[in-house]
């Protein structure tokens, strides 16, 4: 049954324990009957299962994973643009502050990372996504390079997101951006505004 992975093959393809693989193949038969989908004698659909976890079956014969689960605060709002062409398709580009777990000296620290999204994905972050909001994202790796004017190589890393969902309620994110429901006037300003 080409078409169908059991536990076994799961536990032994992604080098995990048969109960860490239970608990996966639990997790997605739930989301197969939500679909009206069922399994074949207590084995997944292979496609569907390579499918949800980001796989890819490699030349050797065993399974390849690159999925990314990211949560943290935009540093700032997403800059999107538009494809050019008869389908034009919105391409959004922002980048999550990640905490890191462990502290030095006292201080936080946090990863900064690049993250693409396409399509609707893309046209719901440009509509709700904003400066400071904590986001969830999944996706995978993607890795290239560019020339750029001084005629150097650059190489870039980036998520591409797949799925996206707010972290926190919107009366958190409010409460954290300003805690009396006025924004801050930054230092210089004041010449600037049309009262006083």
């Amino acid at each position: 049954m080409k078409n169908f992975i059991t536990v076994q093959e799961i536990a032994r393809e992604l080098d995990i324990t048969i109960t860490t693989a239970y608990k996966l193949c639990s997790e997605l038969k739930s989301e197969l009957r939500r679909l009206g989908c069922r399994t074949v004698q207590g084995r997944l659909p292979r496609k569907f299962f390579e499918e949800k976890m980001g796989l890819n079956l490699s030349k050797r014969g065993g399974f390849t994973v690159n999925k990314v689960i990211l949560m943290g605060r935009l540093t700032r709002d997403p800059e999107v643009r538009y494809s050019t062409g008869a389908n034009a398709m919105a391409v959004s580009r922002y980048t999550l502050a990640v905490d890191r777990k462990f502290k030095r000296d006292g201080d936080t620290s946090a990863d900064f990372i690049s993250c693409v999204s396409f399509g609707k994905t893309a046209e719901f972050a440009e509509k709700y996504f904003r400066q400071g909001i904590k986001i969830t994202i999944s996706g995978r790796i993607q890795t290239g390079s560019y020339t750029n004017k001084e005629g150097q190589k650059i190489y870039t890393t980036e998520v591409v997101v797949e799925e996206q969902e707010f972290a926190e309620s919107k009366k958190s994110n409010l409460s954290a951006a300003s805690t009396d429901g006025f924004m801050n006037i930054p230092d210089g300003l004041d010449e600037e505004l049309p009262f006083s």
